[in-house]
Formats: structure tokens, sequence, C-alpha cells
């Protein structure tokens, strides 16, 4: 059974040496709460607040089980509890995080003038009660204020900036949470006007304003974007730790998609052993080989992993990513952050073909999950949408010219799969998702590209299951 404890001195010294203010605000009890299994001579202790878990002390199972619903980012002490939530969360994601140091010195002169790059048309304000009230409506916003009990918590210990633009909140920066001596930052940027120095220049008024009060603005970053702007901001990079993202119980099958799209970069290179041939020595010769295109779209884009590539290559045309599933645009949303000539949109594209014409059309790995009449009528779209001398780019998965030769294949690729470090679990998921698979062979695909009346149709990479094939109008 776990107890919240009350006297949170019987647990410091099980967080000794942990320089993380989410911690201090539980032991202090400005924010959160501290968790045990024996009130009287905890040995292990469970602290909390926001989303944020800390595990402190000797391994115990119970705390770990027993965790707060709801979303949890879970961070260990150590490999024993580490060990511990992933036997308790086989289906969490483990994800790095990275540590800023707590000692920096900022220039105060540089911040301010960071502040005087506010464009014309912005407005900076402070989170008052009108503003705490708007912050609550929109989910990027939410996370300013919505780890505090109450908005009279709030408005007595939090402290924030914001920038409005048409009197919308487009930017912020605030105590995600407070202790004793200072405040943990939150910032965000709605995606529209990210790339804008927004996040730079409320990031600076927040730091000034802690710096007036004698509060010390602390910062730890969820990615190498987020160091990056603390670095510009005078902080310092201290080091990376272990995290792990736990979600809610009993999910439904849309939610265990979900799950995987959140591992599914992670795993690719796993899964097809040809990788950087397939993805990056491939998209290379074909954009070499061709007119750089002004638009191109990206049919499943899933978590937007071709378009990067193409877009390292070719970063000046425009993108249209299109997939049905929203959880793996995030992803690719997150992956193109701040990036203004990206657009995602979720539909189906074999019921809802974009209406804009494109210079180029690419795929990976979407349009083997078609049958026959399905690809033939896709291609056919695709030719009509194309203008003359646009090309047409799939990179996918295929059955061999014969079922004797597409057993071979499917045999050594598992046999790859079982060496590749992929889990067991893993690989139970993918034998469940080939069920789904309608392969044909390279020659089939490339006569229903040429039936649809692209020319210059050709197989451009192979390597067993994998091929690119590239077809112009």
């Amino acid at each position: 059974m776990i107890f919240e404890l009350d006297d949170t001195s019987k647990v410091k010294h099980l967080f000794d040496g942990w320089n993380e203010t989410l911690i201090y605000s539980c032991i202090q009890k400005v924010m959160g709460k501290i968790y045990v299994t024996d009130m009287d001579n905890p040995k292990s202790a469970f602290a909390f607040v926001g989303c944020f878990g800390f595990y402190g002390g000797e391994p115990e199972k119970e705390l770990v089980i027993n965790k707060p619903d709801g979303f949890v980012i879970m961070t260990p002490q150590n490999e024993a509890w580490a060990r511990l939530i992933e036997e308790c969360f086989p289906t969490s994601k483990r994800v790095t995080r990275y540590a800023i140091k707590k000692n920096t010195v900022f220039n105060e002169e540089v911040l301010r003038k960071n502040v005087c790059m506010l464009p014309d048309g912005y407005e900076l304000k402070k989170i008052d009660a009108d503003i705490y009230d708007k912050c609550l409506d929109s989910p990027v916003t939410a996370d300013f204020v919505s780890a505090f009990e109450s908005k009279e918590q709030y408005l007595s210990i939090g402290r924030g900036m914001v920038i409005t633009k048409d009197s919308m909140i487009v930017a912020g920066a605030s105590s995600y949470t407070r202790y004793n001596e200072g405040i943990e930052i939150e910032v965000d940027t709605v995606l529209e006007e990210r790339r804008k120095h927004l996040a730079t220049i409320v990031c600076s008024a927040l730091i000034l304003k802690c710096l007036e009060e004698g509060l010390y603005p602390s910062w730890d970053a969820q990615n190498m974007n987020s160091v990056r702007l603390a670095e510009s901001l005078g902080y310092e990079y201290d080091h990376e730790y272990i995290a792990y993202e736990v979600r809610k119980q009993n999910m439904n099958i849309e939610e265990q998609f979900n799950l995987i799209a959140n591992e599914y970069d992670i795993n690719r290179r796993k899964f097809i052993p040809c990788f950087d041939d397939y993805y990056i020595a491939s998209t290379k010769l074909i954009l070499s080989s061709i007119a750089k295109p002004n638009s191109v779209l990206d049919l499943g884009a899933g978590t937007g992993l071709l378009s990067y590539y193409w877009y390292r290559e070719c970063d000046d045309a425009n993108y249209v990513l299109v997939d049905m599933a929203d959880d793996m645009l995030n992803i690719s949303r997150r992956r193109f952050e701040g990036i203004q000539n990206v657009r995602h949109m979720v539909l189906d594209y074999t019921k809802q073909f974009p209406e804009d014409s494109y210079d180029a059309v690419i795929s990976a790995l979407s349009i083997h999950h078609l049958s026959d009449v399905q690809k033939v009528e896709l291609f056919q779209k695709i030719y009509d949408k194309l203008p003359a001398g646009g090309v047409f780019v799939n990179y996918d998965q295929f059955c061999g010219n014969t079922s004797e030769i597409s057993k071979k294949i499917d045999a050594y690729w598992e046999k790859q799969l079982h060496s590749s470090g992929l889990d067991d679990r893993n690989i139970e998921l993918w034998k469940e998702r080939r069920k789904l698979d309608r392969e044909c062979s390279v020659e089939t695909e490339l006569a229903m590209l040429k039936n649809c009346q692209f020319r210059n149709v050709q197989c451009v990479y192979s390597y067993h299951k994998f091929s690119v094939i590239v077809a112009q109008k």
C-alpha cells in the first residue's frame, strides 16, 4: 500500500545529489506530493508533480505499479529503478532528456536586446488572471499553468509571460512548477508562429523577471532543439538522462497503433537492413537526376521520415505530408517544427486525394497495403495530378516473382530481424502487421505504371524485399 507523506524531511536524503527542481518542489511542499510505502521509516520514495515522477531510494515495485492515472514521465534514480519501470510497464517509451546546469550567470544586456526583437503587431504580456484563462483554451499553452492546483495558486506563486497577436497567445514561457528558490521553465510557440524568435524573446522576458525577484529560472530540455534554445539564452548543457513515458492502461486499438508510432523511427533501421541505401542514397540519386521539384506530396507520410531525407536534399520545395493517423503526423510535426514550407494533412489518400498539383509524389512503405486494383487506381490519380515531367517515386516492399522466391526472401528477412536487436514484442507486432500486406512484385508494379501512361519507369534500387521505383509523366 502507498501513502502520501506529510513529513517530507524523512525522504530528503533519498534524493541527495539529484539536482532536480521538481523534486525540490515536492520536498519543500510548494507543489506536488511525495509517496512512500512506509510512513515511519521510508526507504523508497516517489516525488510527483505535474506529469513528472521521480523514484529515489531502494527500488520498490509497489510505488511504480501504483502510478497516478494518465500520462506520466517517470525518471529513475538508477538502473535498478529503470529495470523495474520496464518490468511494470513494458510498453513504456524510453526517452533521453537533457539536464541543464543550475548555476547560470545570465548576461542581462543580451536578454534585454532579445526582448527588443519583438516584431510589430505582437505584444508581450504577463500571465495575469485573464491570460491564465486563455492559456487553458489550447493544449499548446495549457502546460504554462496546468501543473498548479488552482488559478489562485498560480497567480500567487507562478510566474509567466506570453506573446499575443490579435489578442491570441502565440508563444509563452512560464513556471511549469515553482520551488522556494525559483521556477522550472515551460516554453512553447504555436506552430504557425515558429521561426520568428518568439521563444527567445518571451524566455528572455521571463528570465529577466525572475532575476528581478531573486528567483532562479531553471531549465530542463526535452530535446536538442530545447538545449540549443537554452544555450542561446546563456545556459550550459550538463548531461543527458533516461526517462520513461508511460501512458494510460487498457488502451484501445487506435491508441495501441499510435503507441507503435512513437517507436516507429527508432525501430525503422532494424526493420530495414538496407536503411541508408534505401532512404538516403536512393533519394540523393533520384534528386540528382531530375529537375528539382517546387512541390512534393508524401503519401502515407507517417512520421515524416522519407520527407525528411528529401528535405535535406531539396529544402526550398513546399511539402505536403498526408497520413490517416494523426499521432504519426504529430511525430512528423515535431520533426519539422518551425519549418514553414512543410504542411500536414490527416486523410486517407485512397478515399480523398489532395486537390493541388505537385511536381513530385513520393511514398514509403504504404502502398503495399493496397490491393492491385487499388494500386492501379492510385497510380492513375497520381499521373493525373502530375505536370508533364513530374515524377512519382515509390519506396516500398515487394514479393518475389514466384511464391518459392517470396518464401526464401521472407525467411531471410525474418532471420535478419531476430539478429537486429528487436525484442520479441516488436517482432510479434511485425508478424501481425504482415498479415495486412498485399505486396506485388517489382515487375508487376512496373507494368501497372506503364499501363497508366507513365514513361521512364524503372527500378533504381533493390535489396531483397525493398525496392525504389521511379516513374515520370
